[in-house]
């Protein structure tokens, strides 16, 4: 499932057995301010790990406990527009619903923020 803000995507989740992956992609600049937030060991050391890329850090955490759920929450508000926005002063920008195709042909809306 991906989700995503604005038009923005902001992660993708990838289920496995009895746990989940998240994929972050962090800008170079999101990047810096992940590394100032208060970040559990596990996913501070996936960001150090992984290879800036021109378009970014592709983070991929295995969400195995409530401090990896507690970190993504965090890289979210940094990746997120309207946690930019905010901090420049400007109004909230609605977070759309992503529209998730099921196996089934029908549609199923889920809020992302």
């Amino acid at each position: 499932m991906r989700f995503r803000a604005g038009g923005k995507a902001l992660l993708s989740m990838y289920p496995g057995k009895e746990s989940f992956a998240v994929q972050i992609v962090l800008s170079q600049t999101d990047a810096e301010q992940a590394f100032s937030l208060n970040l559990g060991k596990k996913v501070r050391k996936v960001i150090e790990e992984a290879h800036q890329f021109h378009e970014g850090r592709w983070l991929f955490i295995k969400v195995e406990s409530q401090q990896d759920l507690n970190d993504i929450q965090q890289l979210l508000l940094v990746k997120s527009q309207l946690s930019k926005n905010m901090r420049r002063g400007e109004k909230e920008t609605q977070c759309y619903a992503n529209t998730v195709r099921l196996k089934s042909g029908g549609n199923r809306v889920l809020n992302t923020l």
